[in-house]
């Protein structure tokens, strides 16, 4: 891997976790689970990382065929994505979190936990799979970079690092919702929303860099 395909991947990486903020699901994560057994809370946390990675991988594959099947442009869509993208990092330095009315799921007897949390998952992939993980600034920015991947010297190894950095991202949201009551006591409530307003910080600057590159590619004589 080179240094320009490192920074990439590193790049979307960054991108994309900030965008997906599991830190402010862990509130939500632990309610919707209170009543149920760790064993069963570790393979809901496995299940949702897996349905993120399968997500965002189909939506790396089908999005730009999606666009131009539409007629859209990728400078309208990395304008319109960027708008996206900054209002949801703004709402994350305002403070604003995510939330969910609190409801418990009866557990089903004579179940594995892995099979307890797959039957679970079918109650809970809204609104925690789709659309707090999954939703259209995660898939606007996975589009995105998508887009970028084409300017890699071969475009198959440009898709690979953006489906390594969703896959990266998947992994990371697992160990966060696995250590979710770790991380309560130690990081507490502010501690979890001084991380939400640094990940939007790095959204809004990620958001700006793609209207000021669709500007570039849309009028380039504005910024010789």
């Amino acid at each position: 891997m080179t240094a320009s395909q490192f920074q990439f991947a590193l790049t979307a990486f960054a991108a994309i976790f900030a965008v997906l903020n599991p830190f402010s699901i862990i509130p939500i994560f632990l309610a919707i689970n209170e009543q149920t057994k760790s064993s069963v809370q570790r393979s809901m946390a496995a299940v949702i990382s897996i349905f993120v990675v399968i997500a965002l991988c189909a939506v790396l594959l089908i999005g730009d065929p999606l666009l131009r099947f539409f007629g859209i442009s990728i400078q309208a869509f990395q304008i319109a994505g960027g708008i996206l993208l900054f209002s949801t990092g703004l709402t994350m330095i305002q403070g604003t979190t995510r939330f969910i009315d609190r409801f418990v799921a009866q557990e089903e007897e004579n179940l594995s936990s892995f099979q307890e949390a797959r039957a679970r998952f079918r109650d809970l992939i809204v609104p925690i799979g789709t659309p707090l993980f999954v939703g259209p600034g995660s898939i606007s920015t996975v589009i995105l970079f998508g887009n970028q991947a084409k300017s890699q010297p071969n475009l198959l190894v440009g898709y690979g690092l953006v489906a390594a950095a969703c896959l990266a991202c998947a992994l990371s949201t697992y160990l966060i919702l696995l250590s979710a009551s770790a991380l309560v006591k130690i990081l507490r409530s502010t501690g979890i929303a001084i991380l939400s307003r640094l990940m939007g910080l790095l959204l809004c600057a990620l958001a700006i860099q793609f209207v000021i590159s669709a500007l570039k590619s849309l009028m380039p004589a504005l910024f010789r």
